[in-house]
Parts: C-alpha cells; structure tokens; sequence
C-alpha cells in the first residue's frame, strides 16, 4: 500500500479494516461521519476517493447556494427513512455482510413499500407481504394466482428479516410507536444436505486449473482442506497464509463470528498455493492484507456474486447439470471428519465455531485439535465415499 492515502481514509489499530471518516460536519451535507470499507487496500482506497468527492461536491453546491439533493422519496415515507437510516451511527457501526443484507433487500421491499408513509403502514400489510413473497405460504388468489412474486426460500427469508429490521429501526428512531409485523412468521430455509465427495473436490479443483482458474482451484483446496466458508476463502487476506513444509496452515478469522481459524491443510495444498503466489508475484507480500485468492485477470474478486458465478462455471463443466454449492463443501468436509472419527470438540476448535468462548485458548492447542481432524479425515473418506457414492 502506498503512502499517499485519500482523504479521510482511516484503519483501525491492526491496520485491518479500513474507513472513510471525514467526521461529524459530513452529516450537514447528508453523509455519514464514518462509513466503513471493509479490508484495508487498494479497493477501500478507491471506495474512499469516490466519497470524498461526493462530499466535496456537496460542499460546492451549498457554498454556491444551490438546493442539497432532493431525497427520492417523499417525506415520511418508508423509502425517506431507509435513505435516513444510512445515515446514522447505527448504520455506520454494522458489520459489512449485515449492510449488504440490506442493500440485497432493499429492491424487493422498495418496489412494495418504497413510496408508502410510515404512519399508514398496518400489520395487515407486513402479513400480506411475508404471504405473497414466502414460498412457505400458497399464492393468494385475487393478488398473486400464479405466485409471480414468489422468491425462494434463502431470498425471501433475508428479504423478511431485514423487513422486520427496519421496522424495529422505525420504533427505536421514534417514527412509530410500535413495529407492524404482524403474525404471519418468516421460516427459515432447511439446513442443505448436499454432499461432496473427496475425489469429487479434486475433479472440481482439477477442472477450474485446466479452465483457467487458478484462484477457484485454490479456493477449492483450502474450503475442503480448512473447512472454510465462501467469504472465508474468497476473502482470505494473504496474511492469513502460514506456509512451512509439512506444517502449512491458514491463520486468520471468521468473517461472520470473528472467531480464531488455524487449520492446517493437506501438503499438496500447501505447494499448489506457493506455486500460485509465485505465479501472482505475491509471494513476498505474506503479510499484506489484500486477498489471496483472486480472479484469472490476477485481480481480487469483487463480490460473492461473482466468486459464485466463476464456482458455477467450474461445476458444470466438472459435472454438468450438478447444483451442489461451494457452501456444501465446509459441512462435507465436517462430515467427513465425523465419519473418520474426530471428537466433537477437535472439530469445534478446528472449525472455529467454539472457539470464540474460550480466546485464552494455547495456539499449540488448536493446532494439535488440526492436525488431529486432518487426520481423521483421511481415515473417514472411504467410508464417506461408501456411503454417499451413487
């Protein structure tokens, strides 16, 4: 990272996150006082540069005495109070996955909700909305026959739940005295029980090399290997990457938790990925923030959305018509270490999903519990195969 960093750019104390905070006197022109970037780099920098200049062009248009710019939606409305709440501390201080939640929302309550004034809004309403978007409930006869609105079932209960979240934000901001939401519930989606098979990974990693993408190869690798999820991986930052012969491990943490990974991975991973650093030139930037896996042109990938499209190209030209997703290759590998008989707690500490009560715990200690799940694996895949093999 260069020395010469926008205006306004800031990072937190481990210099791991990044912020574009320009401070209270942003909010006389309709901007936060900080608004979060994510991952401190290259990206976040650019992401500063571009509010920087909308807040330099607000202060040109009030110092040449034009109007501020109208808000798209009426006053009152629920639409003015979604644009308000960006606006707030509250806003500023979510973690980045929750705001893209909203944001992923936002389009399917706008197109419903967007112009309607907050004080007219009834439970009768919000029920209406969960029972014609919810595939849980049947089309209603006279709004939606043929259940046009109908999304599925992750869509609509993220949908909902950032509905029900924003009209709980209306009640504590004191624009109403009580959240409609009315009685119809939100199911959430079952638990997904698709399952990848170790020779089936490799076909996927083997597939996305010879198509051209390293970075989904790799990415592969340390899902199965780690146990990681998507935005662990797709995300990794290249300091999260510990290489040493026969002791390679990621060291990083949960997106979702924050909670301590230290997993180590099988060897072969291990070269696959020191080769691809090499390749990237990135091999001396171990300690850089920036990510580790990235797209063929050798640039980050962007989003998730497309980290999941480039996954879907590999998958079906490794397996054409297959819809298992890369978010099933963490629950497979956590089978597979059941099956091969690792004890509860080593896969808890090794998945770092119960490591968070206990920081204090030794780092020897989490990679004994590694060490002793990557072993495991490897006794649990013939009988994994056994049983899930077609």
């Amino acid at each position: 990272m260069g020395t010469d960093k926008p205006r306004y750019y800031r990072t937190d104390k481990a210099g791991r996150k990044a912020f574009w905070a320009p401070g209270k006197f942003a909010e006389e022109y309709g901007l936060p006082k900080s608004q979060p970037l994510g991952d401190a780099g290259p990206e976040a920098q650019a992401a500063a540069i571009i509010w920087t200049a909308r807040l330099d062009q607000a202060r040109r248009a009030k110092r040449a005495g034009e109007a501020p710019r109208p808000s798209r939606y009426r006053e009152k409305t629920i639409g003015a109070f979604f644009e308000a709440y960006q606006r707030t501390e509250s806003w500023a201080q979510m973690e980045p996955r929750t705001r893209e939640d909203y944001h992923r929302a936002w389009p399917i309550i706008e197109k419903r909700f967007a112009d309607m004034p907050i004080r007219a809004l009834t439970p009768d309403d919000s029920e209406k909305f969960h029972v014609d978007i919810h595939p849980a409930y049947p089309p209603n006869p006279k709004r939606d026959p043929k259940g046009k609105l109908k999304l599925s079932w992750g869509q609509a209960h993220r949908t909902l739940k950032v509905w029900r979240a924003l009209l709980n934000a209306m009640v504590k901001y004191d624009v109403r005295t009580s959240a409609p939401v009315g009685k119809v519930a939100n199911p959430q989606p079952s638990g997904r029980k698709a399952v990848w098979l170790h020779d089936e990974v490799m076909k996927l990693a083997e597939t996305a090399c010879w198509g051209g993408h390293l970075g989904m190869a790799i990415a592969i690798r340390l899902a199965w290997d780690a146990m990681l999820s998507p935005v662990d991986v797709w995300a990794l930052p290249l300091s999260g990457w510990a290489y040493s012969p026969g002791a390679s491990e990621v060291n990083t943490a949960r997106a979702k938790t924050a909670a301590p990974v230290l997993v180590a991975v099988e060897d072969e991973t291990a070269e696959l990925i020191e080769a691809y650093l090499r390749r990237l030139d990135l091999k001396e930037a171990i300690d850089d923030d920036r990510p580790l896996i990235r797209q063929a042109n050798g640039r980050p990938f962007p989003d998730k959305d497309r980290f999941g499209k480039i996954f879907r190209l590999v998958r079906e030209a490794a397996f054409p018509g297959d819809t298992r997703q890369f978010l099933d290759l963490r629950r497979s590998a956590l089978t597979e270490a059941q099956m091969g008989g690792a004890t509860k707690d080593d896969i808890g500490v090794a998945a770092a999903n119960r490591i968070a009560e206990d920081e204090r715990l030794a780092s020897t200690y989490l990679r004994a519990a590694s060490k002793r799940v990557l072993s495991a694996r490897r006794e649990g895949r013939a009988p994994m195969a056994a049983k899930f093999a077609e």
